[in-house]
């Protein structure tokens, strides 16, 4: 990674274009664990940001302000000299004026074969996540997931075994609650869920009403159906059968045990 960079930034330099050059360094998502990518926790939200303008951004200094990707595109039209459309959510990073967003939202739908609605608020310090289908299990079967993530396997196989601590256990559990609270400054990787907490009661209260404003004002699409019942069937039909084929191909069969194909894993990292 530091050498693909490292090139756009010498053809910069090399082209004269370097000092006249915005560049934006980021990520589409946090970590890819299990428990970070495509979920809302900080893990998957938190992604990484480094921004180049020279003379107009002190090099090596942090911000600390709350900032969203939606504000990319607002950003780089202001900063370009052009007038930022009215319809165009997000702000402008550079503006004088701009001090950071009190609060910054997040959403998760389907994700491949994952059918699931889940929204969420973040503040400086707290972070609401409203759980539309608390029905499901955090893991519900990604073919995605159980292909790329090998940690996926591990936590199901040492869940079998109960041999995790209650905090890894807690994303293992059958169901989730419909709402959860964290306090990120005392609970950074959001074990302790204050949802019920009743010391929390109007945090809890103010955020549930910032997020429900945020779904009708943004008009957020998940509360409707994505397809017919046929739509669905046959989509889910198309995942199973490219995570069949892809096992097959490894020489595994779909259906293989955690044991085994965490043995797989191994042979593959190279762990054995």
């Amino acid at each position: 990674m530091d050498r693909k960079v490292g090139e756009i930034l010498d053809r910069l330099e090399k082209s004269g274009l370097a000092d006249n050059t915005i560049v934006f360094f980021f990520g589409d998502h946090g970590r890819p664990h299990f428990r970070d990518k495509q979920w809302l926790y900080e893990g998957g939200l938190h992604i990484p940001l480094i921004i180049r303008w020279p003379g107009k951004l002190k090099a090596g200094e942090v911000d600390q302000r709350l900032l969203s990707m939606i504000d990319f595109a607002p950003s780089s039209l202001a900063a370009a000299g052009l007038d930022i459309p009215k319809t165009m959510q997000g702000s402008n990073i550079f503006a004088p004026d701009f001090k950071g967003h009190t609060a910054i939202y997040a959403a998760r739908d389907r994700c491949g074969d994952a059918v699931d609605r889940i929204r969420c608020v973040r503040t400086e310090r707290f972070k609401y996540i409203r759980n539309f289908m608390p029905e499901l299990p955090y893991t519900t079967f990604s073919g995605y997931k159980k292909l790329q993530y090998p940690a996926t396997t591990v936590m199901s196989l040492m869940h079998s075994q109960k041999q995790l601590t209650p905090e890894q256990a807690l994303f293992m559990a059958p169901k989730r609650p419909a709402e959860e609270l964290y306090d990120l400054k005392n609970d950074p990787y959001e074990l302790h869920n204050l949802a019920s907490d009743s010391s929390q009661s109007e945090t809890l209260k103010k955020l549930r009403h910032l997020l429900e404003q945020w779904i009708k004002t943004s008009k957020d699409l998940g509360r409707l159906p994505e397809g017919d019942q046929v739509y669905m069937q046959n989509l889910q039909k198309s995942k199973k059968v490219y995570f069949e084929k892809t096992m097959k191909q490894r020489g595994l069969a779909p259906n293989l045990s955690d044991q085994d194909y965490l043995a797989w894993w191994k042979k593959q990292l190279n762990l054995q």
